[in-house]
């Protein structure tokens, strides 16, 4: 059974994982958001200039407790921003924790009731966005159908114009695969963007530089964008943490921000020309500080996806990306099912087509994260089969982008089939498997 103490440690995992410090803070610490804006070399005031409010994870109840302050603030901010997008996981329990489904919804629609009891303090000219996260959905859940529940005005995916910037919503749902209904309407709203417009992604999941989960986005960032020649801002919750690291597109560059739990502060986009051009935090415990932007000389990294680059690759297998083939290959399972990736694995076992797609193959890779036993340090272990009843324990060959190569035992080479299994610590663990891959 998953528990708040399981519930919390997910959260401290995507934490410890992704935070990166504050990047240039400019002036210290400011009683205002005005005056932090303004040490920053934005007037929120001069006409033209706008603002937006992005508050992350809020969880109600679990780290909802500043909430109705923090609505009071953007009350009372003055010029009102444009609106106020809270980064998902407004909830906790449409899903307790990444795989499973919930028992009840009575818990869920709990929670929703009182997020909404809080909500409706924030002035109704203030336009609100609530998008999905994964602890606001289930496993296989299309379109929020739950979370639009109790809130039928949430659209799952929209866009919208505010002061010469395209802003999109994308719906992350439990997984972040982007469903292919959401991956259709996408590419179409995508295809009408002029090449000189600045686009904003508002999105859960902050998946660019991801592999093995949350796979869909990264996936259509690099589809829709790659003929894009002003900026594009990713702007997510989900890892609890503030970050901000700048992706390479072909013809401009896309800059994921990652925005701290509610319990801990929010942040105030200042938008000017049709750009973002300044960026505010506002901590609970200190105040108001002005954040840098990306500038021309930011470091920037290439999207990655599965088994890109790679010559020596003969087939694969993303779960749940062909959902026939996936059921083809799969075996058994022990662990948080996400529909596209796994998740806490303590067992996994995967048939793979040796001699049908790959004759001759001498390797299998595993995409993974491959996480230490949170006490004892153990790692996961790997092993091959021709039966799935022998197994012969793999050695690790090389790790690269998380994909994970390992030799094939000489005597199952020649086999109709391949047994791969992967044996972990289930919570004890953050172990996430993605796929799999026979190569030369």
């Amino acid at each position: 059974m998953h528990n708040r103490r399981d519930f919390l440690r997910e959260m401290t995992w995507a934490s410890c994982a992704l935070t990166l410090p504050l990047l240039g803070a400019q002036g210290g610490w400011k009683d205002s958001v005005k005056d932090a804006f303004m040490a920053s070399g934005f007037d929120p005031d001069k006409a033209g200039n706008t603002t937006f409010v992005i508050c992350g994870d809020v969880h109600e109840p679990e780290y909802s407790e500043h909430l109705p302050e923090q609505i009071t603030e953007w009350n009372a901010m003055k010029p009102a921003p444009l609106f106020i997008s809270l980064q998902g996981d407004n909830i906790c329990s449409a899903s307790r924790s990444f795989g499973s489904m919930p028992k009840i919804f009575d818990r869920a629609h709990t929670e929703m009731k009182g997020l909404r009891e809080k909500l409706n303090k924030l002035n109704p000219e203030i336009p609100l966005k609530l998008v999905i996260g994964n602890h606001d959905s289930y496993p296989g859940e299309v379109d929020a159908k739950l979370f639009r529940s109790e809130f039928p005005d949430v659209k799952p995916y929209e866009t919208f114009d505010e002061s010469g910037i395209r802003f999109m919503i994308w719906n992350g749902a439990h997984d972040g695969s982007i469903d292919p209904r959401q991956r259709k309407w996408i590419a179409e709203q995508c295809a009408k963007i002029p090449k000189d417009k600045s686009v904003v992604i508002l999105v859960h999941q902050p998946s660019l530089g991801q592999t093995v989960r949350e796979r869909g986005i990264p996936i259509a960032v690099r589809k829709n964008f790659a003929e894009t020649e002003a900026p594009v801002w990713l702007l997510a919750g989900h890892a609890h943490c503030n970050n901000l690291r700048v992706f390479s597109l072909p013809k401009t560059t896309i800059a994921q921000a990652i925005h701290v739990k509610s319990v801990d502060g929010y942040w105030v986009y200042g938008v000017r020309d049709g750009r973002i051009a300044a960026r505010v935090y506002r901590s609970v415990k200190d105040g108001f500080s002005a954040q840098a932007t990306p500038s021309e000389n930011t470091k920037t990294s290439a999207i990655p996806l599965p088994f890109e680059g790679r010559d020596d690759v003969l087939w694969t297998l993303l779960i749940g990306q062909d959902q026939k083939q996936t059921e083809a290959a799969f075996v058994s399972g022990k662990g948080g099912d996400c529909g596209t990736w796994w998740f806490y694995v303590k067992e996994l076992v995967f048939r793979l087509p040796l001699k049908e797609k790959a004759n001759g193959a001498k390797h299998f890779a595993v995409l993974a994260a491959m996480s230490k036993h949170r006490k004892t340090g153990e790692l996961p272990k790997v092993f091959a089969s021709g039966d799935g009843q022998a197994w012969t324990e793999c050695k690790l060959l090389d790790n690269k982008v998380s994909v994970n190569r390992y030799a094939i035992p000489a005597e199952l080479q020649n086999g109709n089939e391949l047994f791969v299994k992967i044996e972990s610590f289930g919570y004890g663990a953050d172990t996430c498997v993605g796929g799999f891959a026979l190569c030369k």
